[in-house]
């Protein structure tokens, strides 16, 4: 069968078919989200060839269909833009926390290119050559040696690719861990900060099994409506000691039967098991969906799609994600300081990277670190060989120079930057990197002991490096408290970022609030009686103003509608001229000119 294109009945966005098996299927259309049902073509006309050359050269991914999409301007637009609002919700931190460790893994793995291999007395016993140029298969290799030495583990074997059975569709980021193990290993969960003991939290409202009872888990955050964060799916499976008859009977809610499997319910979660005893935890939204998915799940990115069967699920720790999703996502995601942050952790991999793999594994002596870059089709070798040499160029400048006249949180802090130079010569010496043709692979092989103290060093530098000055967590919060001016009117003046994306007015007013430390109260049957409603949605963009400037530029929209400061309560009431006449309150005036909004 020939490629043939169809227009999706919702939102005329046009795709293009060129594999077969699809024809019959259901599949959501990657604009507006609604299913539509693939149909053969009545009768192909001898004009319609397949029209781009790209169908034909680019790879295709093994295993699964691929769909080939036009790219949405919506992309280009997230690569020019870098000022966001801020929004998000708890899985954020999923991201924030992965982004920060792999980014750490990153950094000594880039340096094998760059680095000088002395000195020689912070090496363990392995043999070690120069780094080769170019081969002739055009890859690039920063460790020779024989890694099947005495003195050197050899590398862990690798287990199988992730299942995606029983997923909807959209999956963009993918976190695998072993919960069990990592909660055994102190040392590497305490080099996790807050991500552990926060995941374990979300393993337990997920799931409702603790961390010290789970064999793996993984989890697939599929990205929602604009101005939402994503959707997140667990799959999970249980320790073989973990009597499931016990789960079963702690289920208090009702239990229903969809398709012949039983599902259960807990919180916004439902839960089904399968087969082989492996758990599901898909929100109510998506449980249709997921259930009709089953065994032939669709494809996903073209990026994700090379690098889904290089996943490894004997992997303690790994993180899959589509680079340009999730770029396109910050917006909705994170606040504008983490997405500064983040854009930056990006901005590693370059406009020529489409998606990563990294992964973590841990033997008894063996700290193994394997990071996988799948590059836009057609992007030559020569050109993503270069890329990364000038990267690394620009990435040798770490020192303890550039921190010493920073303000480090503590002493140990100091103790351990200063160490972390050498830690980076001994991890470039046991760095492999290849590049063959539109996927970098860098493999790095540490000794158990220190895997630790370099992933610990690797985040107090990044922490000191790109966060502001001074900047920690409940120390920060608690300054801002202490700053604030006491005047309501005074707090109005205090200045916030505004780029609102069909927010809700009620979210909008609380959003405002939260940034200047003022409660605000809404007067719904004021409102309502005026016309007005709490989800009218706001819909601008007026970057950096005031508090003051920002509430003026929405009472703007609604003229009988006013805000009231309450200096005794230190609260603030919004309502209606109406409204604030039949209790005797006198409407704030605000002297400032509406801000132009994008």
């Amino acid at each position: 069968m020939k490629p043939f294109r169809i227009a999706c009945p919702s939102c005329e966005k046009r795709l293009t078919i060129n594999k077969p098996e699809l024809v019959g299927k259901r599949v959501k259309c990657p604009q507006c989200k609604n299913p539509l049902l693939i149909k053969a073509p009545a009768a192909a006309p001898k004009s319609a060839a397949t029209p781009p050359a790209v169908i034909e050269e680019s790879p295709q991914p093994a295993g699964l269909p691929q769909i080939d999409v036009e790219q949405d301007d919506v992309l280009a637009k997230a690569q020019r833009r870098r000022q966001r609002r801020k929004s998000g919700g708890a899985l954020k931190w999923i991201l924030m926390g992965l982004f920060g460790i792999a980014s750490a893994v990153a950094v000594f793995a880039f340096f094998q290119l760059t680095r000088d291999p002395a000195p020689s007395a912070v090496i363990p016993n392995r043999p070690v050559s120069q780094p080769m140029a170019n081969s002739k298969s055009g890859s690039v290799k920063g460790v020779s040696g024989s890694v099947e030495d005495s003195s050197f583990p050899e590398k862990p074997e690798r287990g199988d690719a992730y299942n995606f059975d029983y997923v909807p569709t959209g999956a963009r980021v993918v976190l695998h861990w072993k919960p069990a193990t990592l909660k055994n290993n102190a040392e590497l969960w305490e080099c996790g900060g807050a991500l552990f003991p926060w995941l374990n939290d979300q393993l337990l409202s997920a799931t409702g099994i603790a961390s010290e009872n789970l064999e793996w888990a993984r989890c697939y955050l599929i990205p929602g409506p604009r101005g939402e964060p994503p959707l997140g799916v667990f799959k999970f499976k249980p320790v073989a000691s973990y009597d499931l008859q016990v789960w079963t009977n702690e289920q208090s809610a009702a239990t229903e039967q969809i398709v012949g499997m039983q599902v259960y319910q807990r919180e916004a979660q439902r839960i089904i098991w399968l087969e082989d005893m492996t758990g599901l935890s898909v929100p109510q939204s998506l449980l249709e969906e997921a259930l009709n998915t089953a065994g032939n799940p669709l494809p996903m990115t073209a990026g994700l799609d090379q690098l889904v069967t290089q996943t490894n699920s004997s992997a303690e720790l790994s993180l899959l994600f589509d680079l340009k999703s999730v770029e396109t996502g910050l917006p909705d995601w994170f606040n504008r300081d983490e997405q500064n942050l983040i854009d930056t952790l990006l901005g590693w991999w370059g406009d020529k990277t489409e998606a990563v793999l990294w992964e973590v594994e841990l033997e008894e002596e063996l700290f193994f670190s394997r990071m996988m870059m799948q590059a836009s089709p057609f992007t030559p070798t020569s050109e993503l060989n270069s890329y990364w040499k000038r990267n690394l160029n620009e990435l040798a400048q770490v020192s303890w120079d550039d921190l010493r006249q920073r303000a480090l949180h503590s002493e140990g802090a100091q103790t351990v930057l200063a160490r972390f130079p050498a830690m980076l010569q001994l991890a470039s010496r046991f760095t492999e990197v290849d590049v063959n043709r539109q996927q970098v692979r860098l493999e790095t092989m540490l000794l158990e002991r220190a895997a630790p103290n370099l992933t610990l060093a690797s985040w107090l530098y990044w922490r000191e490096r790109f966060l502001p000055e001074g900047a920690t967590g409940t120390p920060a919060i608690a300054t801002v408290k202490e700053s604030n001016p006491q005047s309501l009117v005074e707090r109005l003046r205090s200045t916030l970022y505004i780029d609102f994306r069909l927010t809700p007015l009620q979210e909008a007013i609380a959003q405002i609030g939260e940034e200047i430390q003022v409660p605000f109260e809404i007067d719904g049957d004021a409102l309502k009686n005026q016309g007005y409603t709490q989800n009218m949605p706001q819909d601008y963009n007026l970057g950096e103003v005031t508090a003051e400037a920002a509430l003026s530029h929405l009472l703007a929209q609604y003229p009988k509608m006013v805000v009231v400061l309450d200096e005794s309560a230190q609260k603030a009431i919004l309502t209606t001229e109406a409204g604030a006449a039949a209790k005797n309150m006198q409407p704030y005036s605000f002297p400032v000119k509406t801000p132009p909004a994008e």
